[in-house]
């Protein structure tokens, strides 16, 4: 049912899409908004309808990678690194075997704090490292291709 009230939208003209639009959204339509985006912006409010709101923790992360898009629109959205705090981190490097625990606020490494990975990286490596690909959180780009 749902699926054949979706495709009659592209029977619909412009006048009945909008007034469906402005129904559904609760406001005016925005001047500039195209037919294809005005029926899929319809389409997900009907789908919204039948199979229910985004969960709160998917809204969230929306909500995030739209504030991250703002502040610096040509930048990549790519999800960045969650772990949870208390989980432990182990590199073997050289001889020796360095144990990271991550805390809420940043990582914690033979007693000392840091702000990321990365930073822990350099200081055992000696050289600049991406602090996720040296502990393995990261795939390395060149070796996935």
């Amino acid at each position: 049912m749902l699926d054949h009230k979706i495709a009659d939208l592209k029977k619909w003209d412009r006048a009945e899409l909008i007034e469906e639009w402005e129904l559904l959204w609760k406001y005016k339509i925005p001047k500039s908004i195209s037919r294809q985006l005005l029926i899929r912006s319809i389409e997900y409010k009907y789908r919204e309808q039948e199979n229910g709101c985004l969960s709160e923790s998917c809204r969230k992360e929306l909500n995030r990678l739209v504030k991250l898009y703002r502040k610096n629109p040509g930048k990549s959205l790519r999800k960045s690194l969650r772990i949870k705090p208390g989980t432990k981190l182990l590199r073997i490097w050289g001889q020796e075997t360095h144990e990271v625990l991550v805390l809420s606020d940043g990582y914690l490494h033979k007693g000392k704090t840091y702000q990321t990975l990365s930073q822990i990286a350099r200081e055992i490596t000696g050289t600049r490292w991406s602090g996720p690909l040296f502990f393995g959180l990261r795939k390395d780009k060149e070796k996935a291709a």
